[in-house]
């Protein structure tokens, strides 16, 4: 009986510990206050909703002054929603990193009145890229809806698409449209009447941040839920109505059959759409075509408005000064780029050749004014137009039909001349080369159509790391920036259709090559799923196998990551396949198989969100990581090979009017830093010199490990022989 009871306490004694563990393990904590629209702080209800499974984690109330607190588990995404009766609910996607004691703080939450015209954001909402399909994560906030909906009867709501504006606005208008129809069929299905939910897609024309930045789309990108009327007087039926069907699939088939529905559903109304807009555009030019014949002094035609022109010319001033070489796109409304300039030494800037009824907004990016307090717009003259308006931190200016002619004039278009005008065929790409201490670098610049896989140019950045591509619209490029004994670098870019475009690329930094430092194979691609490797990924490899090529000592792992969607184990086991096949394609290239480590991380090493599709295709990566690598035995090989085509070189450039020991001079002068390299003089440096010049540096710098001034002496002393 005693060994009974003593085994029962033992127990009962071991499943306590294992109960006070688990709050162990809700080490970090979402906070947040809550307000009304009138800044006053008020209780709301709190749900936190575990992001994968969609579990109901914890909720409580929030203190009369609206603030509250709730500890949650490490390393999860959670949906957390703010609601209170009477009020339309508010939400927001929270990402909680591993990290003991962390905090994730919301910024004030407004509650906003159930009122006709007022609405909310149902932020987790979620759709494929360009489709219109209701994803599965979007479960939780339909399910909010239809709670809202069950609860006032009478709320008639409008279910509002909205995009960024990337595309032509009738695309993204349907896109909108299509995706806010889905989510209305969704309601609709749950058994409500079709009066009570609307829809309707807006494209791009009310953006919630800029569109010049990444973060700005995303914001852009949304469903809103608006009231459209609301009787307060309406009685609570008893029978409410049913929760989501089974309308948002998980099954594949039925998934992509709705998407191909979609799609299709899109690309008709396009072809319906550009059918349309070339039947105008013939009826159009039937129409100026008889009103020209009817007389030949076309200043007594009535022409159409298409057909005047305008030069807008003018300057801007910011904080009282000149607002000198600047950049000032020149947008649509929807905020699409017409034109693009740069303002001269007085701000002054031309825009020439615009349709007259075109609506036009000057804007300008973010970098370049996020120091300026106030920019105004003038005439030639100096005379004052209008003050700029500063959203989201983006100073922009719609102009007004009576403020166009103090900016220009109005001209008549021949449709004929204008027809045969060229249109100009170059945009710009432009940016700076750096090291990881911002210092400008020299660097070896390469640019690849990625349509044809061709190499069209091959520049040099000067001395300050600057560089500037010309390159032609519509186009999408993969440019590389390599310098001996550093990391290379890739990046994509993608040239609109409007001349004169000029794409900053900002810094490029590439990293010195050495143990642990890693970098991102922008330009790996596999198809959905599989771990075969795609045509467009072969030159971002070459550019591998060079490296390996280029420093025998050097040991590289090939490491595999994905986004979170999908079980842990069927991710590793990806992301380990995708790995060995970029392992597998640089050993048939040549390259030593016991230098090259492979590994699948799955979801472990996420670099962004997986809540949004850009942060989920920004985890999908490959990556290189640096092993071992012997620098001193790269230098020394170096010399090596310098020494074989210096030699190669005096052999081909002998001339029998020099006596012994004489040499010729290089026709590059010797940079002020490297002219105590050249010992006898003579203007040139040779490879004794080069010699002596690696054993100093052995000498001096090897036993004070990370002298980084005598490491980048000796890399432009051998840059410059090289290029002498």
């Amino acid at each position: 009986m005693k060994l009974l009871i003593f085994t029962f306490l033992h127990i009962f004694s071991f499943s306590l510990c294992a109960e006070q563990k688990d709050p162990l393990k809700k080490s970090a904590y979402i906070s947040g206050n809550v307000f009304d629209e009138n800044k006053s702080p008020t209780s709301a209800h709190i749900d936190i909703i575990d992001f994968e499974t969609k579990q109901l984690v914890e909720q409580l109330e929030s203190s009369s002054t609206g603030s509250f607190r709730i500890s949650v588990s490490q390393k999860n995404d959670f949906i957390v929603y703010i609601s209170k009766p009477g009020y339309l609910f508010q939400s927001a996607l929270v990402s909680i990193p591993d990290s003991i004691g962390y905090e994730k703080k919301l910024t004030d939450i407004v509650l906003k009145k159930l009122e006709v015209e007022k609405s909310t954001i149902l932020n987790s909402l979620s759709f494929d890229f360009y489709q219109a399909i209701v994803l599965e994560e979007s479960r939780p906030d339909l399910e909010r809806v239809i709670a809202l909906l069950n609860e006032n009867l009478s709320l008639q709501i409008e279910v509002s698409g909205f995009t960024d504006n990337i595309g032509s606005v009738t695309f993204l208008r349907k896109l909108t449209e299509q995706r806010a129809k889905s989510v209305a069929d969704i309601l609709l299905s749950s058994g409500f009447d079709k009066t009570r939910i609307k829809y309707k897609g807006y494209g791009a024309l009310q953006p919630l941040g800029s569109n010049f930045t990444e973060e700005g789309r995303q914001q852009n990108n949304r469903i809103e839920l608006k009231v459209l009327s609301l009787s307060l007087t309406a009685k609570k039926d008893s029978k409410q109505k049913k929760g989501i069907l089974n309308v948002i699939k998980k099954e594949p088939d039925v998934a992509v059959e709705e998407d191909e529905v979609a799609k299709s559903a899109i690309e008709d109304e396009k072809e319906e759409e550009a059918a349309k807009f070339e039947q105008e555009q013939e009826e159009f030019k039937d129409s100026v075509e008889v009103a020209l014949k009817k007389s030949k002094d076309t200043s007594n035609v009535r022409l159409p408005d298409s057909l005047s022109r305008i030069d807008y010319k003018g300057k801007f001033i910011a904080d009282k000064n000149p607002m000198a070489f600047s950049t000032v796109n020149l947008l649509t409304p929807y905020g699409e780029i017409i034109k693009t300039s740069k303002t001269d030494e007085n701000g002054v800037f031309e825009f020439k050749d615009i349709e007259s009824d075109e609506e036009v907004t000057f804007g300008f990016d973010l970098e370049e004014t996020k120091n300026f307090k106030k920019i105004f717009l003038a005439d030639t003259t100096g005379a004052v137009v209008k003050e700029l308006d500063k959203i989201n931190g983006e100073f922009v200016l719609t102009l007004l039909p009576s403020e166009k002619t103090k900016l220009g004039k109005v001209y008549l278009v021949d449709p004929p001349l204008k027809a045969l005008k060229p249109k100009s065929k170059n945009a710009f790409i432009i940016g700076r080369v750096v090291d990881e201490s911002s210092h400008p670098i020299k660097a070896q610049i390469e640019v690849i159509d990625n349509s044809t896989n061709q190499a069209i140019e091959k520049i040099q950045s000067d001395s300050e790391g600057m560089f500037k591509i010309t390159s032609a619209l519509k186009k999408n490029y993969d440019i590389t920036f390599n310098k001996s004994g550093y990391l290379f670098q890739s990046v994509s870019v993608v040239i609109p259709d409007s001349g004169g475009y000029e794409k900053n690329l900002g810094d490029i930094t590439l990293q010195k090559v050495a143990v642990g430092k890693k970098i991102v194979l922008n330009n790996i691609f596999f198809d959905s799923n599989e771990s075969t490797l795609r045509k467009e990924s072969f030159s971002e490899l070459e550019r591998a196998v060079k490296l390996m090529n280029d420093m025998s000592s050097l040991q590289m792992e090939i490491s595999g990551h994905t986004d979170n969607i999908g079980s842990s184990k069927s991710n590793r086991q990806l992301s380990e396949l995708r790995a060995k096949a970029v392992k597998d394609f640089l050993i048939s290239k040549g390259c030593d198989k016991d230098r090259l480590k492979h590994k699948g991380y799955g979801s472990g090493q996420p670099i962004s969100t997986n809540n949004t599709e850009i942060g989920r295709q920004m985890n999908r990566r490959t990556e290189f990581k640096v092993l071992k690598v012997d620098m001193a035995a790269e230098q020394i090989a170096k010399a090596k090979q310098m020494k074989d085509i210096s030699t190669s070189s005096d052999k081909q450039n002998e001339d029998p009017g020099l006596t012994n020991g004489q040499q010729k001079k290089s026709t590059s002068a010797i940079p002020v830093p490297l002219k105590n390299y050249d010992k006898d003089d003579n203007g040139i440096i040779s490879y004794a010199e080069i010699v002596i010049a690696i054993d100093a540096f052995f000498e001096e710098n090897v036993k004070e490990q990370g002298d980084k001034k005598g490491d980048d002496s000796i890399f432009a002393l051998l840059d410059f022989y090289f290029e002498q």
